[in-house]
């Protein structure tokens, strides 16, 4: 049996060494680059976890759209370690990642979801909807 685990796009966190704006609307959240200099940044998000009867990743989900913007990088972690990572995606809008893992997500300690995102522009955004995993 597979579970679901989400957080809502207005549930992002912003690297504090970014200059990243972010605007909260209605279904998630616009992130765009701060100035002309910064044309890339990290943003976390926390998904709760629960008891499991097999807390295995299975799958990652960014639920997203894009202009002129990319989704390079994806990284979760159980606790403080590193349960899988993926680099040079390059997309642009929804993505599903399927996992094959054996790492166990322990339940205990909640999941932490970071994206690396790159932008073209200073009128380059992405706007998050929802990011989810399958354990």
């Amino acid at each position: 049996m597979t579970t679901t685990l989400a957080a809502q796009g207005a549930g992002v966190i912003k690297d504090p060494t970014s200059r990243l704006t972010i605007t909260m609307q209605r279904g998630g959240a616009v992130i765009e680059i701060g100035d002309e200099t910064e044309k890339s940044g990290r943003i976390y998000f926390t998904i709760p976890s629960q008891s499991a009867t097999n807390p295995i990743l299975k799958k990652a989900k960014v639920d997203f759209t894009a202009s002129k913007a990319t989704v390079d990088a994806i990284s979760i972690s159980s606790g403080n370690s590193e349960v899988f990572s993926a680099q040079e995606l390059g997309a642009t809008s929804t993505l599903t990642l399927d996992i094959n893992s054996d790492t166990e997500i322990n339940p205990n300690q909640g999941i932490t979801l970071s994206i690396d995102l790159t932008f073209d522009d200073t009128t380059s955004y992405i706007n998050v909807h929802s990011v989810s995993v399958d354990v």
